[in-house]
């Protein structure tokens, strides 16, 4: 009897237990922003994303939630350009109120630019405080509660359509030799949706007025982890080189953001200018020989110029006669690669052409070997005209201090000597004692010895 009471009591807890569940209140979806113009990330619109949610079955008590996700599914196109691929989920943040953290993912910069608003009772929305195009796609908000000992967990997807205005239209123009055409392309990117391109002859002289051209090629890639369609459109005609001359195009853009406004650009085709030519990453003087040098080759023009290179006189070191690109790149540039390139610029309207000449000087080693031996050599110059300096100053001062002796000794010796022979005043006979003084100053003076012997003389005659 105990048992068949206690089963039915079971099955009604069982039932009870099973009925419990969180429900979320999601909304808006497809929720749509516009973004204004990229310049502009200050004024950026913000966006709420609402997942509230609710027991079905029981009652939220304080200290039943445990923790909140938010996610950003990440789509992609396949390889083939048609196909999409699901790339995973990234985490935009986590709320633990347990221990009352808020973690943030890695993707798109959610940190700094995000509010979450939360409480207990069922409150729970995202904000993006500066919404971009990146925020594009599906969100994914996760539940968890724990009441007694169950867990419940509950997730909901919703979309958020970020709107952005496109870029300003940008134009190539290409020459095709082979056929005389004109390719121009038009491309328009950052926008979503995608703009619609067009494409209009603008001439003045135009007989049809403004006429809208028809478009060969038109094409939009989807790249969703960015969220922008990028746009473009293509014509191609068979160009008349007096009739197109100066002819001007514009290619137009059309996006519900810009309403009725529209971004255009124009091209005016012109002929090409005189070429430019540069030499990197050395002067054209000055290329050490075994490196790689590069030839560019840049001119005015519309359509853009088509550059063909020759070498005056000889092939290129490549072998070839001409080679076609606004690049010549030479390897291991050799003194054989020595020589006066020209660039010829050309498109549907004319052909100018300049020219260059290249130097190649000799491997760094033996530059710095032949400079080695030259500073020497003018080492040992200046040290022999230094010592040949000395020895010619020290030679001089005593040739100056031997004359200055000589002249010294000349002078005393001419002061010393009386004047014997000076005239007198008046003619007179010389007298015996002028002669006799004369004579004894011309006498040579006695010595002692033959003084002494002139007295013993003296002494002898007078004892004879």
């Amino acid at each position: 009897m105990r048992i068949i009471i206690f089963l039915p009591l079971l099955a009604l807890v069982h039932t009870t237990a099973a009925q419990r569940s969180v429900a979320l209140n999601v909304g808006p979806i497809n929720y749509r922003v516009n973004e204004l113009e990229p310049e502009e990330p200050e004024q950026a619109t913000p966006v709420t994303l609402q997942c509230d949610f609710s027991s079905v079955g029981w009652t939220i008590q304080p200290g039943d939630l445990e923790e909140i996700t938010w996610w950003k599914e990440d789509w992609d196109i396949g390889e083939h350009g048609y196909e999409w691929e699901d790339r995973g989920r990234h985490e935009v943040l986590n709320f633990n109120t347990q221990r009352n953290f808020v973690s943030y993912g890695t993707f798109n910069n959610y940190e700094g630019r995000t509010n979450l608003e939360v409480d207990e009772m069922g409150r729970n929305r995202l904000t993006i405080t500066r919404a971009n195009i990146r925020d594009n796609g599906t969100f994914v908000c996760e539940v968890e509660l724990f009441s007694g000992t169950q867990r419940h967990r509950a997730e909901a997807t919703m979309y958020l359509e970020v709107r952005a205005k496109p870029t300003r239209p940008t134009i190539r123009a290409f020459y095709l030799p082979e056929t005389r055409e004109v390719m121009m392309m038009c491309n328009s990117t950052d926008g979503n949706p995608g703009p619609t391109l067009s494409w209009w002859n603008n001439t003045q002289d135009n007989p049809r007025g403004r006429e809208q051209l028809f478009v060969d090629a038109l094409f939009r890639n989807y790249t969703s982890i960015t969220g922008y369609e990028d746009a473009g459109a293509t014509i191609r005609f068979r160009i008349d080189e007096e009739r197109n001359l100066n002819d001007r195009y514009s290619c137009e853009a059309q996006h519900p953001l810009l309403f009725e406004r529209r971004l255009y650009t124009n091209i005016t085709l012109a002929r090409p200018g005189i070429p430019e030519i540069r030499v990197s990453p050395y002067m054209e003087n000055n290329i050490p020989a075994g490196k790689d040098v590069v030839l560019e080759c840049r001119a005015s023009g519309q359509p853009e110029p088509v550059y063909v290179w020759r070498r005056i006189g000889q092939m290129l070191p490549n072998g070839q006669e001409t080679f076609i690109g606004e690049h010549l790149t030479i390897y291991d540039v050799q003194s054989s690669d020595e020589g006066r390139y020209e660039c010829t610029a050309q498109n549907a309207f004319e052909e100018r052409s300049a020219a260059t000449s290249i130097i190649v000087r000799a491997p760094e080693n033996i530059i710095n070997e032949v400079e080695l031996q030259v500073d020497d050599r003018v080492d040992a110059l200046l040290r022999a005209k230094i010592i040949g300096g000395v020895i010619g100053a020290v030679l001089a001062l005593v040739v100056v201090i031997v004359v200055a002796v000589i002249a010294f000794q000349l002078v005393k010796r001419r002061g010393s000597t009386p004047n014997v022979y000076k005239q007198p005043t008046q003619s007179q006979p010389i007298t015996a004692e002028v002669t006799a003084l004369e004579m004894e100053m011309e006498a040579p003076e006695t010595t002692p010895k033959e003084k002494e012997a002139a007295e013993y003389a003296a002494l002898k005659d007078s004892e004879a």
